[in-house]
């Protein structure tokens, strides 16, 4: 139905997309993109007929038309003050969205983003002129979101299951996720490497490993994923990562819950 939903969005809405990771609508606005849940129109339409379905979702899209009339037009300029770093899973090839983002590890970019009368925004490419430099913007964004989002993350140990996780988390605060860029200083213990989960924008959690026997601790993270990003409205992403030596590298399970490690990186294991 999202599928669906995104087809008419698209011939309606010029510009538009739904999130992967969320699967809210992402609409061109003044100023950047609005960002509209499409939860409850998917539940109404799924319980219609297949004929009227399709009329259900236009005459809602009709409406955020409506809406959102008022907001169209020429991206707007941004006082620098208001740039924060994002940390999310890259944009599939084929989501049209435009970003000011850098890849900064193997598994996640640094997005630039700002906040407009309590609405994310993504920044825009044709908002950079005012702005300056992209790796000026990057620094920035990336400074200000530690020192006015970070500092008052809270730390917290959980016992789960015979090992303990550390959770970083900040109500509200979709920044989070990019104090994984500094993970080190975050560490219970000393360590290089970590099973790392990033299930949401505001809660992130890790454990350190210390053996290679430690990777087998990356099914019961999965589950804890899992349960915290089912739902969430800032879902950022259902797996485990292991985080090495300052990178990051997406882990599979097998349907047995055996860990497959991305190919060439077995030697990295500690």
């Amino acid at each position: 139905m999202r599928s669906a939903l995104e087809g008419q969005a698209a011939h309606m809405l010029p510009g538009a997309a739904l999130d992967a990771a969320t699967g809210d609508l992402l609409i061109p606005v003044e100023g950047g993109r609005a960002r509209v849940a499409t939860d409850a129109i998917v539940q109404e339409a799924v319980e219609l007929p297949d004929a009227d379905q399709d009329e259900a979702v236009r005459t809602w899209l009709l409406e955020v038309v409506t809406q959102l009339q008022p907001a169209t037009g020429t991206p707007a300029v941004v006082a620098p003050e208001a740039l924060r770093a994002r940390l999310m899973l890259p944009t599939p090839p084929d989501f049209e969205l435009d970003l000011v983002a850098v890849a900064v590890t193997n598994c996640f970019d640094l997005v630039v983003v700002y906040e407009d009368d309590g609405q994310l925004n993504y920044l825009q490419p044709d908002q950079v002129d005012d702005l300056g430099s992209v790796q000026d913007l990057l620094g920035t964004a990336l400074r200000q979101t530690i020192q006015e989002e970070l500092l008052d993350v809270d730390v917290r140990d959980h016992e789960a299951g015979g090992f303990q996780i550390r959770m970083l988390a900040k109500d509200n605060c979709p920044y989070v996720t990019t104090a994984l860029m500094s993970l080190a200083r975050f560490m219970p213990v000393p360590a290089t490497d970590a099973l790392v989960i990033a299930p949401r924008f505001s809660a992130v959690a890790f454990t350190p490993m210390v053996s290679r026997d430690d990777v087998r601790l990356a099914g019961p993270l999965a589950q804890i994923a899992s349960s915290l990003y089912d739902g969430s409205p800032d879902a950022c992403s259902d797996g485990v990562y292991w985080w090495h030596d300052g990178d990051f590298y997406a882990l599979d399970l097998d349907d047995d819950g055996t860990v497959v490690l991305p190919a060439g990186t077995e030697d990295l294991l500690p």
